[in-house]
């Protein structure tokens, strides 16, 4: 691959920001449900609700869970997705989560 001078920060850029989201990624789910769910992060590039839509279909997933649906974004996959879409609420959005007993 060619990079132009000065340009190798975009690229070292691009590696952190891989290795950040791989890192958020793995703390959104709590480690006692790991064991319990298949899941892997994907990082793509592209119009982000038909990415996922593409996605989804292509590795034929049970469910896509995404944030409020509200949001652009999940609306949009809602809309575009073959597959389940399951919506959960925003921390912001009053609703108490569920407790053991």
């Amino acid at each position: 691959m060619y990079v132009k001078p000065g340009q190798d920060h975009i690229y070292e850029m691009q590696k952190y920001m891989d290795m950040y989201v791989e890192s958020e990624m793995d703390n959104a789910v709590p480690k006692e449900m790991k064991g319990d769910l298949t899941f892997r992060s994907v990082i793509s590039e592209g119009k982000t609700a038909l990415e996922i839509a593409k996605l989804a279909e292509k590795e034929l997933v049970d469910i896509v869970v995404m944030g409020p649906a509200r949001g652009a974004v999940t609306g949009s996959v809602i809309r575009a997705s073959a597959r389940p879409v399951m919506t959960v609420p925003g921390l912001d959005d009053g609703v108490e989560p569920a407790r053991g007993h």
